[in-house]
């Protein structure tokens, strides 16, 4: 896929914590005036991110990877050592 999270595209996060904040609320059930719980919808997934390279927003593509003439990395970063986002 040839894109960044500042386009239309799907991105992972390696941490739940940060995922939940944009997870899709799909419903509030009320206990009483004062009680309630909001539900919100995440997938759990296991991704195969391949070759990373540091992306930013204005990568729209991943670029071609060093000494290959048509390979590119497959997948964009924001942190290479420790990435936390896909």
């Amino acid at each position: 896929m040839c894109c960044s999270v500042f386009l239309s595209c799907r991105y992972f996060a390696r941490d739940a914590s940060y995922a939940h904040r944009y997870a899709k609320h799909v419903s509030t059930t009320f206990y009483d005036d004062s009680d309630y719980i909001q539900v919100k919808q995440m997938i759990l997934s296991d991704v195969f991110t391949g070759f990373r390279v540091q992306g930013n927003e204005r990568m729209h593509c991943p670029p071609i990877r060093p000494g290959e003439r048509w390979h590119r990395f497959n997948s964009m970063v924001d942190n290479v050592y420790n990435p936390a986002i896909y």
